[in-house]
């Protein structure tokens, strides 16, 4: 039996191989991530074969729903700076729990690719890109601990029917309750 050598480039991590350690580090399916980013499952198991190539805010999204650096899954190199988000909402409340307050509140679940894009577009305080998202952005900022205002965000953008400072006092609060519960996991059965 004879066997062909294996090449060097063989043995190299790529970005499937990448993408299939992020879940397993994260403890999610394919099926799982396929939710967070609102994506289909058969698109997901595209990228996690290498059959195509996520694009670069899907793969914002990943790091953001798998807590792993956003350089590690484009490179394989770690940058300190933390999760997809650059560290920029680490320090308010986990990504889980501000996603979970923003449904809880206002009954709008925020895809992973979306939180992303406007994660990234907080950081780098992108009026356009906020502008554009306009009350997903506001809330969003306002779940976050940021004041949408200083971010380009006018409070114009809330619907006339709902009481913004009531909303923003809900989210604040239902980040905390939300963050409180991620902190303190269900004991296993």
């Amino acid at each position: 039996m004879s066997t062909s050598p294996i090449e060097r480039e063989d043995l190299n991590f790529d970005l499937a191989d990448r993408l299939h350690k992020s879940l397993r580090v994260a403890g999610k399916s394919a099926s799982q991530i396929a939710e967070d980013l609102g994506a289909h499952r058969n698109t997901v198991s595209n990228y996690l074969a290498g059959r195509t190539t996520p694009e670069p805010r899907t793969l914002k999204g990943w790091a953001l729903a798998t807590g792993v650096p956003l350089s590690w899954l484009e490179s394989g190199n770690l940058d300190p700076r933390g999760p997809g988000d650059g560290g920029a909402l680490r320090s308010v409340a986990s990504v889980g729990a501000i996603r979970a307050a923003i449904a809880e509140v206002t009954g709008r679940d925020i895809d992973m690719v979306t939180f992303a894009v406007l994660v990234e577009a907080i950081g780098q305080r992108d009026e356009a890109t906020l502008a554009k998202a306009s009350f997903t952005a506001w809330i969003l900022a306002t779940a976050s601990g940021f004041d949408a205002k200083s971010l380009g965000i006018a409070d114009s953008v809330v619907p006339a029917y709902v009481d913004s400072d009531r909303l923003a006092e809900e989210l604040r609060e239902a980040v905390e309750r939300c963050a409180i519960r991620d902190s303190n996991p269900k004991p296993a059965d």
